[in-house]
């Protein structure tokens, strides 16, 4: 009896011994870009899909940079949320593609710099800074904004944008 009260108290104590710290790994950043965070939890390797969500970024600037509406919305959630800086709560992707249609008219470029890149297989957090350059009143403008986004997992494995949402930098006016 007494062995089997040891062995109790001994396995509810490794019961209550918290997990491992995630791995952290820096990435080498590449010429004028910012330092990417990579933190994995758990036997996922987040790194396996991060260039996936990379390629999924690049080609989204290009679609903005061309216009490319349907391109843009090929990488939304059918539920996604889109809550831009300042203005109205977009949900799904009929009101989504609504804004990008008029956000378009003025966008000529947009460039993602990825700050961090987390998460479980199913969900992926990024954060970075978004560099956008639009015409207004036949003016050439550059505007940078905080970012987040939220992927989510789909069922053919690859991902979309679940939650898209950014903030402006102080000092814009």
């Amino acid at each position: 009896m007494k062995a089997l009260m040891t062995l109790f108290a001994m396995s509810t104590f490794i019961a209550c011994i918290p997990p491992a710290p995630p791995k952290v790994q820096v990435d080498t950043p590449e010429k004028d870009s910012v330092k990417t965070v990579v933190i994995q939890a758990g036997p996922f390797d987040v790194n396996s899909v991060k260039s996936q969500i990379d390629s999924l970024n690049l080609s989204w600037s290009r679609a903005c940079k061309i216009g490319d509406v349907s391109y843009i919305m090929s990488i939304y959630d059918r539920a996604a949320h889109l809550l831009p800086d300042g203005d109205y709560y977009y949900d799904g992707t009929t009101q989504i593609e609504t804004y990008w249609t008029n956000e378009l008219n003025t966008m000529r470029d947009y460039k993602l710099q990825s700050t961090s890149f987390e998460g479980t297989e199913d969900v992926i957090y990024q954060t970075g800074i978004g560099i956008t350059s639009f015409l207004k009143d036949f003016k050439a403008y550059n505007d940078t904004v905080k970012r987040v986004t939220v992927w989510k997992k789909q069922a053919d494995g690859g991902y979309k944008i679940m939650i898209d949402t950014w903030n402006n930098m102080p000092g814009r006016k």
